[in-house]
């Protein structure tokens, strides 16, 4: 009866839940200088994030065509020197190239984006004084 369907339900959502915890995406995540750990891709010294988090950056939003695809992203920000390197995921359309989008709005250089789990660990170039 109620008791039943309540349980019913219950039991389909952990089920989700599960399933989605077990093919969520993991990215490594740093920021530092391209001098740093982070910079030269030493993924042992860096965190890793679930990209289906809170946390995970959402570039797919409102008026985006396509589905929602999560990413592991590496990208430097040129602004200061050394420059910077952030690692990490974002969220951005099935029909979109995260990096040109990157590179294109928010100045990012050197980027590079992936699929599967922890694949985000490549060195980035070092600066030249």
């Amino acid at each position: 009866t109620c008791f039943r369907h309540n349980m019913r339900a219950l039991l389909v959502l952990v089920a989700i839940g599960v399933f989605n915890s077990a093919n969520s995406l993991q990215c490594n995540v740093c920021t530092g200088s391209t001098l740093s750990y982070c910079g030269d891709g030493e993924s042992s010294r860096m965190g890793v994030i679930n990209c289906n988090e809170t946390r995970s950056v959402n570039f797919h939003g409102d008026g985006y065509i396509g589905k929602p695809r999560a990413v592991c992203v590496t990208a430097t920000y040129p602004a200061n020197f050394p420059k910077i390197v952030f690692r990490g995921c974002g969220t951005f359309s099935d029909q979109t190239d995260p990096c040109k989008y990157l590179e294109d709005t928010k100045l990012f250089e050197h980027c590079t984006w992936c699929t599967t789990d922890k694949c985000n660990d490549k060195p980035q170039p070092v600066d030249k004084i």
